[in-house]
């Protein structure tokens, strides 16, 4: 970079905190370790490659903090590397904190392609630790129950929380069976909460919530057989089979058609409909 470039750049930083204007794509030094993106940055890429192939140029200003470093604007940067284009629109920052920067990224990010979950987690884990579960939400645009909840999880002791983590239970879920978890980490050890996770897992919500309240409850709760009472629910006997399913919905959903338009209750049709037909079928009886 020219020094009169360079001296132009600190003076604007110096006197109104940023520049805008163009520079080499060597000159960027690159990522900086605040950029919230950091996992599948290469995930739906093909349409700002074709976008940035048929123009040939970058028109939004790639975002950098005085070190020159990415701030936000990473995947511009490898398609204009791919493309070979000499220079890029740039907007330098200076940032209050690294938590400023941060949130800068974490927003700009959010705006383009949305940021995977492991980056919006790392970013709500870095300013948890300065700010407020409030500040956090209104600086990230996430409701202040999710920041509670995420952070409520990832403060849990070491091995509820990496198997919470790579559980894939929503993260009612996870709050919802995490105390018992605990519990059970503090009577019985590592082995048996990671065991009652993976067992509880795999039942639905509702059954989870029946398990934790009982368990709060003081009730003994044998999961093998909750877990037998769940796949029963799931597998119904011949009689419950999808097909007659289906068909008890069609013939529900002609009653309530009729009963809607003759003013009849769905009860009275059928017992009309079944004395109706015992007396055709047993007229002497």
């Amino acid at each position: 970079m020219e020094e009169s470039l360079r001296k132009e750049i600190e003076e604007a930083l110096l006197s109104r905190g940023e520049w805008l204007g163009r520079i080499s794509l060597s000159d960027i030094s690159g990522i900086s370790p605040m950029n919230a993106r950091k996992h599948l940055i290469d995930k739906e890429m093909e349409e700002l490659q074709k976008s940035i192939g048929l123009s040939g140029e970058i028109y939004t200003p790639i975002g950098l903090n005085p070190k020159f470093q990415i701030v936000k604007g990473q995947r511009r940067f490898i398609v204009a590397k791919e493309w070979k284009i000499q220079t890029v629109p740039v907007i330098i920052r200076t940032y209050r904190d690294e938590e400023q920067e941060l949130v800068d990224s974490f927003n700009e990010n959010q705006l383009t392609t949305s940021l995977e979950t492991l980056d919006r987690e790392d970013a709500i884990r870095k300013l948890g630790k300065k700010y407020t579960q409030k500040q956090v939400g209104d600086y990230l645009g996430l409701s202040q129950t999710y920041i509670g909840k995420f952070l409520q999880v990832d403060n849990s002791p070491d091995p509820i929380r990496n198997e919470l983590n790579n559980s894939g239970m929503p993260l009612r879920d996870q709050i919802m069976i995490l105390p018992r978890a605990k519990e059970i980490l503090a009577e019985l050890g590592p082995e048996k909460a990671i065991e009652f996770i993976v067992k509880t897992k795999t039942v639905p919500t509702r059954d989870k919530e029946t398990i934790c309240k009982d368990a709060a409850a003081g009730a003994t709760v044998d999961l093998e057989e909750r877990k037998k009472m769940v796949e029963k629910k799931a597998n119904p006997k011949d009689n419950y089979t999808q097909f007659n399913i289906r068909l008890k919905c069609s013939i529900d959903d002609k009653l309530n058609k009729i009963s809607k338009k003759t003013g009849i209750d769905k009860a009275v049709m059928i017992n009309e409909a079944i004395a109706t037909y015992l007396k055709e079928k047993y007229p002497n009886e």
